[in-house]
């Protein structure tokens, strides 16, 4: 059996080097071998890790549903184009369509938002999305929820308190009596 061809880097990719698999964008699953997958953005990706300054896209299709919902509560009602610039402006700006859609469609399958037609600016119609009021009390759970996890996340990195350069930095790791310092 020949061997797949291997993909090549240019700019803002990564290479693959054998059997990869594809992510699911709207549930992050994904079978198969290798170093390579899709990401949330559609993007090839190398492993899991990401370049300093990015945002991680699994994080960013784990938090897409409460980002969207806290958009949505701020508004009357919105559409998807105009939720992927919202998103993009906060500096979510890697969320494709392919994404955002199924996150929509899940949110309203859950009753957290409804969807209604309307016409669109001299276009077709349009979906606009509007949140409910078990959107409004998921945003709040969700809400309280990332915040303690985000916490816990930041206290088991060490990265809870920016240093004077503005970033955060581990804090040292103590010696238990016994072990080497």
């Amino acid at each position: 059996m020949p061997k797949p061809p291997k993909a090549t880097a240019t700019t803002g990719t990564s290479t693959t080097t054998g059997p990869s698999t594809s992510v699911d964008a709207g549930t992050g699953a994904g079978t198969g071998t290798g170093t390579g997958g899709s990401d949330a953005t559609g993007t090839r990706t190398a492993g899991t890790s990401t370049a300093p300054g990015t945002v991680h896209t699994a994080w960013t299709r784990a938090a897409l549903p409460l980002c969207l919902l806290a958009i949505l509560d701020t508004e009357k009602q919105s559409y998807g184009y105009a939720l992927l610039n919202h998103l993009a402006t906060a500096g979510l700006d890697g969320v494709k369509a392919a994404t955002l859609y199924p996150a929509l469609t899940r949110l309203e399958e859950d009753g957290s938002v409804e969807i209604e037609w309307g016409a669109g600016e001299g276009g077709p119609g349009r979906k606009y999305y509007r949140i409910t009021d078990a959107g409004r009390a998921r945003l709040h759970h969700d809400r309280t929820a990332w915040a303690a996890f985000t916490h816990s996340v930041a206290t088991l990195t060490g990265t809870d308190a920016p240093s004077d350069s503005g970033t955060a930095r581990p804090t040292p790791h103590a010696a238990e009596p016994g072990e080497p310092t």
